[in-house]
């Protein structure tokens, strides 16, 4: 829905005004987010620089091919863009970084206008809860 806190924001805002002057009715935006966080920003970053050197590109490709073929969520500039973001978490906003960082993140993602936000984590999850 958004590649940066700006992009969800003026996303969500579009999704509340279509909702409601189109069809009547109030709405809940949520965002996904996929997050990395390790001890250090710099840390984060090369674990997602990682992904994008070491990922299947054949499988990024198809899935990138099926969402332009049955979403409209994106441009056809933003899917040319997308392949590293793609591979590496779907196209979903990112918090990348040390826990300072993605807790900043985290705040302005609730100021920014989405009312909620469904998380999942990029590699070694357990260890970044």
């Amino acid at each position: 829905m958004g590649e940066d806190v700006a992009e969800l924001a003026a996303n969500a805002k579009t999704l509340r005004a279509v909702a409601r002057d189109e069809f009547d009715r109030d709405i809940v935006v949520l965002a996904d987010v996929v997050i990395a966080c390790f001890p250090t920003d710099a840390q984060a970053q090369a674990y997602t620089n990682l992904i994008a050197q070491h990922g299947d590109t054949q499988a990024t490709e198809n899935n990138m091919r099926i969402m332009r073929t049955h979403s409209k969520v994106w441009t056809d500039e933003q899917y040319a863009r997308f392949g590293r973001r793609f591979m590496q978490s779907y196209g979903c906003a990112q918090a990348v970084g040390s826990p300072e960082t993605v807790a900043n993140f985290l705040v302005e993602l609730c100021e920014c206008g989405v009312d909620g936000a469904a998380f999942s984590f990029m590699g070694h999850w357990q260890e970044n809860l």
